[in-house]
């Protein structure tokens, strides 16, 4: 009881792993227009067939194999504020506005309503400091200099966000690394 790797099995999906259809996507490449038919192929080489109809595009697809899927999402609009209009899916499941539908057990809905997670909100609080250090490091040359063309002002404001970060990193492992040691009955301040 309670061995290694007897913990949780699996847990939420996440985003990442999931096929998704983005709306702002298609709304840049002009493809929501009325009687526009077009196919949206994903890296693992699925796809699925869309039809433009005014105010819904009806999505076509085989999920596992099986018989044909077709039913329709509904757009909905939002004006911009300097003009314009952006353009939404309303959740097949749920009617909230969305930019993304996810595919899950053959059907698409919001990341709501099929219960998924972002990568980072998979992470505990170590691995999220952890993440979010090596995302900003990234963004910083390696040398700790400037990197071209960015204002000075970013690179000081990114340069005390990366100190914050590692001084939390410090203290999140001094309180594990003391708690551990307790466990092992060593005194630590």
């Amino acid at each position: 009881m309670g061995g290694f790797n007897s913990g949780r099995y699996g847990g939420k999906q996440q985003c990442e792993h999931s096929l998704a259809l983005d709306v702002r996507i298609m709304a840049r490449k002009g493809l929501l227009k009325a009687g526009s038919r077009f196919t949206w192929t994903w890296l693992n080489k699925s796809d699925i067939l869309i039809l433009a109809s005014g105010d819904y595009l009806t999505l076509q697809y085989a999920f596992n194999g099986g018989a044909l899927c077709s039913y329709p999402v509904h757009l909905t609009q939002t004006p911009c504020y300097y003009g314009g209009q952006r353009v939404w899916f309303a959740c097949p499941h749920c009617q909230q506005r969305t930019a993304k539908l996810f595919m899950k057990r053959g059907r698409f809905a919001c990341r709501t309503c099929h219960r998924l997670r972002y990568h980072s909100q998979a992470l505990d609080p170590m691995a999220r400091l952890q993440w979010a250090y090596s995302r900003l490091q990234n963004r910083l040359a390696e040398d700790d200099c400037k990197p071209k063309a960015m204002h000075w002002r970013t690179f000081e404001r990114l340069h005390d966000r990366l100190e914050d970060i590692n001084i939390k990193i410090d203290r999140e492992f001094n309180l594990r690394a003391g708690a551990f040691l307790r466990r092992c009955g060593i005194d630590w301040e």
